[in-house]
């Protein structure tokens, strides 16, 4: 079952002009994403091409039928039409909306509270008078002179050293936000299309920032 899967999805990405590498002409790559629920499963045509965060190379101007599943949650379907447009953008990334859980709780019911058996009141017991031992006398010890208490000489304080000035660290690549990756990848569309990047350079630039989108759903 495996082997027949695994042919069926190469014979998909085959159709789709591969999984690796397109033509931004004639097709769009599309990223879908999950911020709310992950592991989404996404079914395109009827074929599972995976989970969230997987990517679609899709024809421009073809009509997929795409669902959103998870156990446990309401499936979603969407009809999406990849535009024929030569300004529209090769690459782009579909957020899935929050899919509503197919559960619903049932009230428990309360829980009734067992009275225990008190327990006998335990027997009262007379407290005998106790006997007072008077204290033997104490003898008084001589009080000793006190010796004269040796002044220590002072001591020289040493200069204080100054603390080295704390580093600041280097910032987090991780603080950028998804806006800011559609940015850049708006930014190498339009070098693409000036021609100011070939080809491959704008392959390998778009791989990279697919790595930081799929490391903030992770």
């Amino acid at each position: 079952m495996n082997l027949i899967k695994y042919l069926s999805l190469s014979a998909f990405c085959a159709s789709l002009v591969g999984c690796a590498s397109y033509d931004a002409k004639t097709h769009q790559k599309i990223k879908f994403v999950s911020p709310d629920l992950p592991a989404v499963s996404v079914v395109v045509d009827g074929q599972n091409i995976g989970e969230t965060t997987t990517s679609l190379i899709a024809e421009r101007g073809k009509k997929y039928h795409i669902v959103f599943e998870k156990p446990g949650y309401k499936t979603q379907e969407i009809t999406y039409r990849v535009s024929t447009s030569p300004k529209a953008p090769g690459y782009s990334v579909y957020s899935i909306p929050a899919l509503e859980s197919g559960f619903k709780s049932e009230p428990k019911p309360a829980a009734v509270a067992k009275e225990e058996p008190k327990p006998a009141p335990a027997p009262v017991v007379k407290e005998e008078p106790a006997e007072v031992v008077a204290p033997a006398p104490v003898k008084a010890e001589p009080v000793k002179k006190a010796e004269p208490v040796k002044v220590a000489e002072p001591v020289k304080a040493e200069p204080v050293k100054a603390a080295p000035a704390p580093v600041a660290p280097p910032k987090d690549i991780s603080t950028r936000t998804l806006k800011d990756l559609q940015k850049d990848l708006a930014t190498l569309r339009k070098q693409r299309r000036l021609n100011i990047i070939s080809q491959e350079e704008f392959d390998a630039k778009v791989a990279a920032v697919e790595v930081e989108i799929e490391a903030l759903y992770k």
